[in-house]
């Protein structure tokens, strides 16, 4: 149902409800309000204090995010502007939703203002996009110059924002992840930070309590091929990372939530290596390259399931006015026939295999971070 209409059949309640006879249903009200963008629904806050109360409990939230349009996913570059001034912003460009065939639309552009406080032309600071659960974004802002880091809950689709101090800064790269508890409707972030190599610091964060708590258990593990982790729809964040006993061993490295412990998932048994994690359909992906053009990737059928792994060949051609060397990543495979990949974190595109063909989405002058995730009402 169009916005337009919807409009029209508000006008019409009104009048009946001044004569004493309510023209829609709850029920209908609620499925209406399930299938409009979140832009919509925000619009509709203001029609009355029970569409708020509505629109604004955690039980509605929920149902949207998991109503059948959340299963496409919006993608866009996070990047720093105003980099020359002492105020620069924090901003998502946003490209396209995947339900979409044309990707040649107009970006939506959101900003953050000064979210690094005041800083100094020298000043070396960066935006990282760290993990993407339930439309929430993870960003982590570096501050190197102080020494310093936060984190940056970000839901770019309402527009609300938390800032989150961090326990501990180090210079080593960092594994950081965001997921979802369900039994307890909680957030929580897991940031593994390495004092030195092989001695790590884990805390882990819980959004309803506002608060860090350092977990003093041994962490056997060393950053492989760093990539930001991949949360899946049960709301468990996964990583790769080397056994540090042997640093030759890949490990597809999990957190649980709820119990917040580290767990190993079985790997394909015929894999050699894995250079990335992503989602197919929602399920858990893996791969490498077995040539500069051809890529194996793993789906996880049955999650946790070692025997549930079956494998696809997708051959990448090079693409069109790239240089010699260039770096290919896959961030996300839509459906069989569409990779959502960024080549050498300049560009971001749409590729193909059927076609053979690479489509830009976006294309930029500086370094960006990736940005994947779902609309969604959950602040």
């Amino acid at each position: 149902m169009t916005i337009s209409l919807f409009n029209r059949l508000l006008k019409g309640k009104t009048k009946r409800e001044a004569a004493g006879r309510p023209y829609i249903p709850h029920d209908i009200i609620l499925s209406i309000l399930l299938r409009l963008p979140v832009k919509s629904i925000i619009r509709f806050k203001a029609v009355h204090s029970s569409w708020l109360s509505l629109i604004s409990s955690p039980e509605f939230s929920f149902r949207h995010l998991h109503h059948e349009r959340a299963c496409f996913h919006k993608h866009g570059v996070i990047q720093i502007r105003n980099r020359h001034t002492a105020y620069p912003c924090l901003s998502l460009r946003s490209s396209f939703d995947t339900a979409a065939e044309d990707v040649d639309r107009d970006h939506d552009l959101v900003d953050i203002q000064n979210p690094f406080g005041e800083v100094y032309h020298s000043t070396y600071i960066r935006a990282e996009v760290l993990g993407s659960c339930n439309g929430l974004l993870l960003v982590c802002l570096i501050h190197r110059d102080r020494r310093s880091r936060e984190f940056l809950l970000w839901n770019p689709s309402t527009r609300e924002h938390e800032k989150i101090s961090c326990n501990y800064y180090s210079p080593l790269t960092n594994i950081v992840g965001l997921g979802y508890d369900e039994f307890n409707d909680n957030y929580k972030i897991v940031d593994v930070s390495f004092k030195r190599p092989g001695e790590a610091v884990i805390n882990v964060y819980n959004l309803k309590e506002r608060c860090w708590e350092i977990k003093n258990y041994d962490f056997p593990y060393k950053v492989y091929y760093y990539q930001p982790g991949t949360t899946l729809a049960n709301g468990i964040p996964h990583w790769l990372v080397l056994r540090r006993v042997n640093y030759a061993s890949v490990v597809l490295l999990s957190f649980d939530v709820v119990e917040e412990k580290f767990k190993e998932v079985p790997l394909p048994a015929a894999i050699k290596a894995s250079t990335y994690i992503s989602t197919l359909y929602g399920y858990l992906c893996m791969g490498d390259a077995d040539s500069r053009e051809i890529w194996m990737v793993w789906i996880m059928r049955e999650y946790g399931v070692g025997k549930s792994w079956i494998k696809l060949n997708i051959s990448f051609p090079e693409p069109p006015e790239m240089p010699f060397l260039y770096r290919l990543i896959p961030h996300e495979f839509i459906n069989k026939d569409r990779v959502v990949m960024s080549i050498d974190w300049m560009t971001l595109v749409i590729y193909s295999p059927s076609r053979k063909e690479y489509k830009n989405v976006l294309i930029s002058d500086q370094e960006f971070s990736v940005a994947t995730y779902a609309e969604s009402c959950i602040s």
